[in-house]
Order: C-alpha cells, then sequence, then structure tokens
C-alpha cells in the first residue's frame, strides 16, 4: 500500500467535498423539503375531516351493534373487532 503524501492528501479531500456538495444540491433539486403551505394546509384539513368521519362512523356502527341485542351476530362482532 502506497503511502500518499501530505500534497495529494490536500488536493483530494477539496475534490470529494466538491463531489459530496454537487450530489447532495442535485438531490435537493429533484426532492423538495415540503410542499408550500397552500397545498400542505388544504390537504391537513382533507385528511383530518377523513379521520374524524371515519371515527365517527365506527363509534356509531359499535353504540348500534352494542345497544341492539338482536344485532349480536358473528359478523357484527367481526365489524366491532
Amino acid at each position: 500500500m502506497e503511502d500518499i503524501g501530505e500534497d495529494e492528501m490536500l488536493t483530494t479531500i477539496p475534490l470529494l467535498s466538491l463531489v459530496n456538495e454537487s450530489v447532495f444540491q442535485e438531490e435537493m433539486r429533484e426532492y423538495p423539503i415540503r410542499d408550500p403551505l397552500s397545498i400542505a394546509i388544504p390537504m391537513t384539513v382533507i385528511y383530518s375531516l377523513i379521520l374524524v368521519s371515519g371515527l365517527i362512523g365506527n363509534i356509531s356502527t359499535f353504540i348500534v351493534i352494542a345497544k341492539n341485542s338482536y344485532m349480536y351476530t358473528p359478523v357484527n362482532f367481526y365489524l366491532i373487532r
């Protein structure tokens, strides 16, 4: 294995740094960190509404099945699970 002189080491390190920097900058151009607020806020509201409506539907199903004994069927118990 050859020893690298100090002069060669000093010229190699900045070159690697530039290569890594250019790769990082290319990745940043391809993949933005986050969406603008004009998109993020409406999407958050839409997903929140879907979550809340799903919770209300599931809780309503549980209450209806629990209060009516004639609805104690294997399928309904599967739905509750």
